[in-house]
């Protein structure tokens, strides 16, 4: 497998609903969970190739010759990944004073990365390091609308929203078999910026400028060949999922013992190209959250959850594996 990051540089307001399925409207997060990536390169493919294109992205996927991460945020050449729900022992040994930083951190600077993950109280986290990094990468906004149409009195909502600082934004890394199907998600993602992703497209949210396709074998960034070494990573002590994922049923057993995991609800509204009578929900359900950590890996599956509807609806859940250096 061939790794490549790609950096999302948002020209306008990213919506992406929160997890819970509360407010959503009016919630915004800063990340994009993988699943949602994959259906929009869904649309990507049957807007621009029809059933057939279709069809290729869903089996080179679901053969596992592609594979996505979450998006996660960037700052110039740092890239910042989950932090791993694994190793907590030194930390919370750490001054009383600094556990609130330590509980509030939920991305770690790849600089940072291995420091965090052998940290004892003789060598201890630069957790002030790594929070004054994650500072202003982004900020909040909401907007007010008006709803007019099929109203007898107009009103009032609020979109909730993330506007990325200058030389910030979203990566996501896609690993890839051959050239042939890397050519293809570049073909798609350069749609897609046009597109755009998330909520409120029709009103411009969601527009980004993608930078070229960095193949993490070729880079001499010391970071990122770090990372590429941790994706190809065969004999860890843990693997930590980039991306949000679930087991098939039949591998649940054997992946549990000794995990150590956070939870995810995956819900929201079906795209679809065939005219709806209402906005339709997908079915709900919950996956492992970008960060769980296992000491086996597994192979995931994209479920369709249409439910004898008139055409698929893929939630992609296969897992990206990284592994976490002992």
């Amino acid at each position: 497998m061939h790794y490549y990051l790609y950096k999302l540089r948002f020209t306008s307001t990213l919506h992406i609903g929160n997890d819970s399925g509360q407010d959503n409207l009016a919630s915004a997060e800063y990340t994009i969970h993988s699943d949602t990536l994959f259906s929009a390169l869904c649309i990507e493919a049957l807007n621009n190739g029809g059933e057939k294109l279709l069809q290729q992205v869903y089996t080179v996927f679901q053969n596992g010759q592609a594979v996505l991460s979450d998006a996660f945020p960037f700052r110039r050449d740092e890239l910042f990944l989950p932090k791993p729900i694994w190793q907590q022992k030194a930390h919370a040994q750490t001054d009383p004073r600094e556990r609130k930083l330590y509980k509030k951190l939920s991305l770690l600077p790849l600089s940072l990365f291995k420091n965090y993950i052998s940290a004892s109280e003789t060598v201890p986290f630069d957790v002030h390091k790594a929070t004054a990094l994650l500072q202003d990468l982004f900020f909040y906004e909401q907007r007010q609308c008006v709803a007019i149409t099929g109203q007898e009195e107009t009103q009032p909502y609020f979109i909730g929203g993330v506007v990325f600082n200058d030389d910030c934004g979203l990566y996501l890394i896609a690993g890839c078999a051959n050239n042939e199907i890397k050519q293809r998600l570049d073909g798609l993602l350069q749609s897609l910026a046009s597109s755009g992703i998330g909520g409120k497209r029709n009103v411009g949210f969601g527009r980004f400028n993608l930078d070229n396709a960095l193949a993490l074998a070729e880079t001499a960034n010391p970071s990122l060949q770090m990372l590429e070494a941790l994706l190809k990573e065969q004999n860890s002590a843990a693997y930590m999922t980039l991306n949000t994922s679930l087991p098939e049923k039949d591998e649940l057993s054997g992946i549990i013992p000794g995990a150590r995991f956070l939870l995810c609800r995956r819900g929201g509204y079906v795209q679809s190209n065939v005219p709806l009578n209402a906005p339709l929900k997908k079915k709900s359900l919950f996956a492992f959250a970008p960060g769980s950590c296992f000491t086996k890996t597994y192979h995931g599956a994209i479920y369709d959850l249409s439910c004898g509807g008139q055409h698929p609806v893929y939630r992609y859940l296969k897992p990206l594996f990284m592994g976490v250096p002992s």
